[in-house]
Protein backbone atom coordinates (compact mmCIF):
# COMPACT_ATOMS: atom_id res chain seq x y z
CA UNK A 1 0.00 0.00 0.00
CA UNK A 2 1.40 3.64 -1.15
CA UNK A 3 2.89 5.94 1.99
CA UNK A 4 0.57 8.29 0.54
CA UNK A 5 -2.61 6.47 1.30
CA UNK A 6 -3.33 7.81 4.68
CA UNK A 7 -2.48 11.03 3.56
CA UNK A 8 -4.92 11.03 0.76
CA UNK A 9 -7.54 10.14 2.86
CA UNK A 10 -7.20 12.59 5.16
CA UNK A 11 -7.28 15.50 2.91
CA UNK A 12 -10.48 13.49 1.35
CA UNK A 13 -11.36 13.47 4.69
CA UNK A 14 -11.05 17.11 5.40
CA UNK A 15 -12.58 17.69 1.81
CA UNK A 16 -16.22 15.89 2.79
CA UNK A 17 -16.26 17.70 6.21
CA UNK A 18 -15.45 20.72 4.76
CA UNK A 19 -18.44 20.66 2.17
CA UNK A 20 -20.96 20.09 5.10
CA UNK A 21 -19.21 22.80 7.14
CA UNK A 22 -19.81 25.34 4.33
CA UNK A 23 -22.48 24.04 1.90
CA UNK A 24 -23.94 21.53 4.18
CA UNK A 25 -24.58 24.66 6.62
CA UNK A 26 -25.87 26.01 3.81
CA UNK A 27 -28.63 23.49 2.93
CA UNK A 28 -29.68 23.08 6.27
CA UNK A 29 -30.24 27.08 6.87
CA UNK A 30 -32.58 26.85 4.18
CA UNK A 31 -29.85 29.18 2.06
CA UNK A 32 -29.94 27.01 -0.57
CA UNK A 33 -33.23 26.40 -1.21
CA UNK A 34 -33.60 30.46 -1.18
CA UNK A 35 -30.56 30.57 -3.89
CA UNK A 36 -32.34 28.23 -6.43
CA UNK A 37 -35.58 29.56 -6.31
CA UNK A 38 -33.53 32.80 -7.43
CA UNK A 39 -32.09 30.65 -9.74
CA UNK A 40 -34.80 28.89 -11.08
CA UNK A 41 -37.31 32.11 -11.28
CA UNK A 42 -37.37 33.34 -14.96
CA UNK A 43 -38.15 36.95 -13.89
CA UNK A 44 -35.45 36.06 -10.55
CA UNK A 45 -33.80 39.40 -9.14
CA UNK A 46 -30.89 39.63 -7.37
CA UNK A 47 -31.24 40.02 -3.27
CA UNK A 48 -32.77 43.03 -1.73
CA UNK A 49 -32.76 44.60 -5.49
CA UNK A 50 -35.14 45.14 -8.41
CA UNK A 51 -32.95 44.48 -10.31
CA UNK A 52 -33.25 41.03 -12.52
CA UNK A 53 -30.32 38.27 -12.13
CA UNK A 54 -28.39 38.56 -15.15
CA UNK A 55 -27.89 34.74 -16.44
CA UNK A 56 -25.46 35.31 -19.64
CA UNK A 57 -21.70 36.22 -19.00
CA UNK A 58 -19.58 34.09 -21.21
CA UNK A 59 -21.86 32.33 -23.59
CA UNK A 60 -21.37 29.09 -21.71
CA UNK A 61 -24.42 28.82 -19.86
CA UNK A 62 -23.60 25.06 -18.61
CA UNK A 63 -21.20 24.71 -16.09
CA UNK A 64 -19.75 28.45 -16.18
CA UNK A 65 -23.01 31.31 -16.59
CA UNK A 66 -24.38 29.25 -14.17
CA UNK A 67 -21.93 28.95 -11.61
CA UNK A 68 -21.30 32.67 -12.05
CA UNK A 69 -24.77 33.32 -11.43
CA UNK A 70 -24.94 31.03 -8.24
CA UNK A 71 -21.66 32.88 -6.79
CA UNK A 72 -22.73 36.51 -7.58
CA UNK A 73 -26.71 35.91 -5.76
CA UNK A 74 -24.37 34.39 -2.82
CA UNK A 75 -22.00 36.93 -2.58
CA UNK A 76 -23.59 39.80 -4.00
CA UNK A 77 -25.65 41.54 -0.69
CA UNK A 78 -22.42 40.98 1.30
CA UNK A 79 -20.18 42.69 -1.00
CA UNK A 80 -22.84 45.44 -1.60
CA UNK A 81 -23.77 46.25 2.15
CA UNK A 82 -20.34 44.63 3.85
CA UNK A 83 -20.16 44.43 8.07
CA UNK A 84 -16.42 45.71 9.46
CA UNK A 85 -15.83 41.75 10.36
CA UNK A 86 -16.06 40.72 6.65
CA UNK A 87 -13.76 44.04 5.44
CA UNK A 88 -11.37 42.28 8.52
CA UNK A 89 -12.05 38.68 7.51
CA UNK A 90 -10.91 39.83 3.27
CA UNK A 91 -7.67 41.13 4.52
CA UNK A 92 -6.93 38.35 6.86
CA UNK A 93 -7.89 36.09 3.35
CA UNK A 94 -5.51 37.39 1.33
CA UNK A 95 -3.23 36.90 3.55
CA UNK A 96 -4.56 33.36 3.68
CA UNK A 97 -4.01 33.00 -0.27
CA UNK A 98 -0.24 33.40 0.07
CA UNK A 99 -0.34 29.72 0.88
CA UNK A 100 -2.00 28.98 -2.14
CA UNK A 101 1.05 30.69 -4.19
CA UNK A 102 3.79 29.29 -2.13
CA UNK A 103 2.56 25.36 -3.29
CA UNK A 104 1.85 26.84 -6.81
CA UNK A 105 5.33 28.05 -6.68
CA UNK A 106 6.74 24.68 -5.32
CA UNK A 107 4.97 22.75 -7.43
CA UNK A 108 6.03 24.76 -10.76
CA UNK A 109 9.22 25.12 -9.99
CA UNK A 110 9.93 20.97 -10.25
CA UNK A 111 12.56 21.27 -8.30
CA UNK A 112 11.89 17.38 -7.67
CA UNK A 113 11.19 14.88 -10.43
CA UNK A 114 7.97 14.28 -8.30
CA UNK A 115 6.60 16.94 -5.73
CA UNK A 116 4.65 15.19 -3.15
CA UNK A 117 1.98 18.07 -3.43
CA UNK A 118 1.57 17.06 -7.13
CA UNK A 119 1.00 13.20 -6.18
CA UNK A 120 -1.65 14.33 -3.71
CA UNK A 121 -3.35 16.07 -6.90
CA UNK A 122 -3.60 19.28 -4.72
CA UNK A 123 -1.53 21.54 -7.65
CA UNK A 124 -1.72 18.73 -10.69
CA UNK A 125 -2.72 21.65 -13.04
CA UNK A 126 0.40 23.10 -12.45
CA UNK A 127 2.76 19.89 -12.60
CA UNK A 128 0.90 19.73 -16.03
CA UNK A 129 1.62 23.58 -17.15
CA UNK A 130 4.86 23.48 -15.81
CA UNK A 131 4.83 20.21 -18.46
CA UNK A 132 3.41 22.11 -21.64
CA UNK A 133 5.17 25.36 -21.31
CA UNK A 134 8.86 24.94 -19.03
CA UNK A 135 9.06 24.82 -15.19
CA UNK A 136 11.29 27.59 -15.09
CA UNK A 137 8.94 30.03 -17.25
CA UNK A 138 6.21 28.68 -15.16
CA UNK A 139 7.47 29.88 -12.32
CA UNK A 140 8.40 33.21 -13.48
CA UNK A 141 5.29 33.98 -15.20
CA UNK A 142 3.52 33.12 -11.75
CA UNK A 143 3.34 36.33 -10.18
CA UNK A 144 1.86 38.25 -13.75
CA UNK A 145 -0.38 35.30 -13.84
CA UNK A 146 -1.62 36.15 -10.20
CA UNK A 147 -2.21 39.78 -11.06
CA UNK A 148 -3.85 39.10 -13.94
CA UNK A 149 -6.32 36.35 -12.57
CA UNK A 150 -6.58 36.95 -9.03
CA UNK A 151 -5.72 40.67 -7.89
CA UNK A 152 -7.13 42.87 -11.19
CA UNK A 153 -10.77 40.93 -10.51
CA UNK A 154 -10.51 41.64 -6.94
CA UNK A 155 -9.72 45.62 -7.33
CA UNK A 156 -12.25 45.57 -10.00
CA UNK A 157 -14.99 44.45 -7.43
CA UNK A 158 -14.14 47.35 -5.59
CA UNK A 159 -13.85 49.55 -8.39
CA UNK A 160 -17.57 48.56 -9.66
CA UNK A 161 -19.07 48.09 -6.43
CA UNK A 162 -20.76 51.98 -6.30
CA UNK A 163 -22.71 50.40 -9.23
CA UNK A 164 -23.83 46.64 -7.86
CA UNK A 165 -26.58 46.37 -10.63
CA UNK A 166 -23.81 46.48 -13.34
CA UNK A 167 -22.32 43.77 -15.06
CA UNK A 168 -18.62 44.11 -14.63
CA UNK A 169 -19.19 44.21 -11.05
CA UNK A 170 -20.92 40.89 -11.29
CA UNK A 171 -18.60 39.43 -13.80
CA UNK A 172 -16.10 40.91 -11.76
CA UNK A 173 -16.99 38.54 -8.18
CA UNK A 174 -17.34 35.35 -10.58
CA UNK A 175 -13.98 36.09 -12.23
CA UNK A 176 -12.29 36.41 -8.77
CA UNK A 177 -14.38 33.42 -7.24
CA UNK A 178 -12.81 31.59 -10.26
CA UNK A 179 -9.31 32.58 -10.36
CA UNK A 180 -8.26 29.12 -10.41
CA UNK A 181 -9.27 28.44 -14.23
CA UNK A 182 -7.78 32.16 -15.02
CA UNK A 183 -4.67 31.96 -13.73
CA UNK A 184 -4.08 28.34 -15.64
CA UNK A 185 -4.26 29.61 -19.34
CA UNK A 186 -2.12 32.25 -18.49
CA UNK A 187 0.64 29.80 -17.19
CA UNK A 188 0.19 27.86 -20.42
CA UNK A 189 -0.64 30.39 -23.05
CA UNK A 190 1.24 33.63 -22.21
CA UNK A 191 -0.47 36.24 -23.85
CA UNK A 192 0.63 36.84 -27.44
CA UNK A 193 3.95 35.63 -26.58
CA UNK A 194 5.02 38.83 -24.58
CA UNK A 195 5.41 37.70 -21.22
CA UNK A 196 7.48 34.60 -23.06
CA UNK A 197 10.01 37.17 -24.49
CA UNK A 198 10.17 39.49 -21.41
CA UNK A 199 10.84 35.95 -18.97
CA UNK A 200 12.79 34.11 -21.56
CA UNK A 201 13.07 30.39 -20.39
CA UNK A 202 16.11 29.40 -18.11
CA UNK A 203 17.42 26.09 -17.37
CA UNK A 204 15.72 24.94 -13.67
CA UNK A 205 17.71 24.28 -10.92
CA UNK A 206 16.68 20.62 -9.95
CA UNK A 207 17.83 18.47 -6.53
CA UNK A 208 16.57 17.40 -3.55
CA UNK A 209 18.30 20.93 -1.47
CA UNK A 210 16.84 23.18 -4.38
CA UNK A 211 13.41 21.73 -3.21
CA UNK A 212 13.91 22.38 -0.12
CA UNK A 213 15.06 25.89 -1.08
CA UNK A 214 11.80 26.60 -3.21
CA UNK A 215 9.98 25.05 0.11
CA UNK A 216 11.68 28.05 2.26
CA UNK A 217 11.48 30.75 -0.15
CA UNK A 218 7.84 30.13 -0.51
CA UNK A 219 6.47 29.09 2.64
CA UNK A 220 8.26 31.71 5.33
CA UNK A 221 7.14 34.73 3.65
CA UNK A 222 3.58 33.08 3.21
CA UNK A 223 3.73 32.08 6.99
CA UNK A 224 4.51 35.71 7.96
CA UNK A 225 2.12 37.75 5.98
CA UNK A 226 -0.81 35.10 7.71
CA UNK A 227 0.22 35.56 10.65
CA UNK A 228 0.46 39.23 10.62
CA UNK A 229 -2.76 39.70 9.15
CA UNK A 230 -4.32 37.56 11.73
CA UNK A 231 -2.60 39.30 14.55
CA UNK A 232 -3.86 42.66 13.54
CA UNK A 233 -7.94 40.91 13.12
CA UNK A 234 -7.17 39.42 16.72
CA UNK A 235 -5.84 43.02 17.64
CA UNK A 236 -8.86 44.48 16.93
CA UNK A 237 -11.06 41.49 18.41
CA UNK A 238 -9.51 42.33 21.60
CA UNK A 239 -9.66 45.40 21.31
CA UNK A 240 -13.82 45.62 22.50
CA UNK A 241 -12.48 43.71 25.67
CA UNK A 242 -10.15 45.80 26.38
CA UNK A 243 -11.54 49.25 25.09
CA UNK A 244 -15.26 48.51 24.70
CA UNK A 245 -16.29 52.51 25.13
CA UNK A 246 -14.74 53.07 21.52
CA UNK A 247 -17.10 50.51 20.00
CA UNK A 248 -20.65 50.43 19.17
CA UNK A 249 -22.79 47.81 20.60
CA UNK A 250 -22.80 46.49 16.87
CA UNK A 251 -19.23 46.48 16.71
CA UNK A 252 -18.95 45.21 19.74
CA UNK A 253 -20.74 41.61 18.73
CA UNK A 254 -19.86 41.51 15.19
CA UNK A 255 -16.05 41.98 16.65
CA UNK A 256 -15.98 39.91 19.88
CA UNK A 257 -13.51 37.13 19.44
CA UNK A 258 -15.89 34.42 20.42
CA UNK A 259 -18.22 35.82 16.98
CA UNK A 260 -14.92 36.95 15.11
CA UNK A 261 -12.75 33.64 15.43
CA UNK A 262 -15.22 30.68 16.57
CA UNK A 263 -17.36 29.20 13.61
CA UNK A 264 -21.11 29.70 14.36
CA UNK A 265 -22.53 25.97 15.10
CA UNK A 266 -25.75 27.08 15.82
CA UNK A 267 -28.11 27.50 12.28
CA UNK A 268 -30.41 30.22 12.32
CA UNK A 269 -32.51 30.34 9.28
CA UNK A 270 -31.57 32.25 6.04
CA UNK A 271 -33.98 35.13 5.48
CA UNK A 272 -31.82 35.47 1.74
CA UNK A 273 -29.42 33.12 -0.14
CA UNK A 274 -26.29 35.25 1.26
CA UNK A 275 -27.62 34.85 4.46
CA UNK A 276 -25.43 32.15 5.85
CA UNK A 277 -22.34 33.51 4.44
CA UNK A 278 -20.31 34.09 7.72
CA UNK A 279 -20.63 31.27 8.71
CA UNK A 280 -19.85 30.06 5.11
CA UNK A 281 -16.52 31.42 5.36
CA UNK A 282 -15.64 31.16 9.03
CA UNK A 283 -15.57 27.18 7.98
CA UNK A 284 -14.17 27.53 4.87
CA UNK A 285 -10.95 29.29 5.90
CA UNK A 286 -10.99 26.99 9.52
CA UNK A 287 -10.59 23.63 6.74
CA UNK A 288 -8.74 25.36 4.60
CA UNK A 289 -6.05 26.06 7.09
CA UNK A 290 -6.25 22.02 7.88
CA UNK A 291 -5.54 21.10 4.34
CA UNK A 292 -2.49 23.90 4.32
CA UNK A 293 -1.27 22.69 7.52
CA UNK A 294 -0.81 19.04 5.75
CA UNK A 295 -0.12 19.66 2.64
CA UNK A 296 3.34 21.94 4.02
CA UNK A 297 4.07 18.88 6.39
CA UNK A 298 3.88 16.49 3.63
CA UNK A 299 6.20 18.83 1.49
CA UNK A 300 8.56 19.35 4.16
CA UNK A 301 8.87 15.64 4.74
CA UNK A 302 9.07 15.06 1.62
CA UNK A 303 12.33 17.61 1.34
CA UNK A 304 14.07 15.85 4.28
CA UNK A 305 13.32 12.45 3.52
CA UNK A 306 15.41 13.12 0.14
CA UNK A 307 18.24 14.64 1.97
CA UNK A 308 18.86 12.79 5.13
CA UNK A 309 19.35 9.72 3.31
CA UNK A 310 22.82 11.34 1.64
CA UNK A 311 24.06 12.47 5.12
CA UNK A 312 23.99 15.97 4.20
CA UNK A 313 22.89 18.35 6.94
CA UNK A 314 20.35 21.52 6.35
CA UNK A 315 21.66 24.03 5.11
Amino acid sequence: MSTLWPVKSLLIALGIVGVLGTWGRTALDGSTELLTKVLDDPNGQLPGTQVLLQRTFTGIRIPIDHIISTLVVFYKPSLVRPTLWLTLFQICSLGGTGWIWAFSYITSALTVAKSKVSVVGSFKPLQGASTVSSPALVKQLLLPAIILGYLVPAALMGIFSSSPASTAHKSAIGAWNMYPILIFPILIFPILGILRSIFPPAVATTGPKAHLHAIRAANIPALITSVALHFFLLGVSLSTILFPSIFTPAYLAELHPSAAFVPPLVLPPATTPGGGVKGFLMWDELFAYLVVLVVVALELQGAWSTIQPRGGALQ
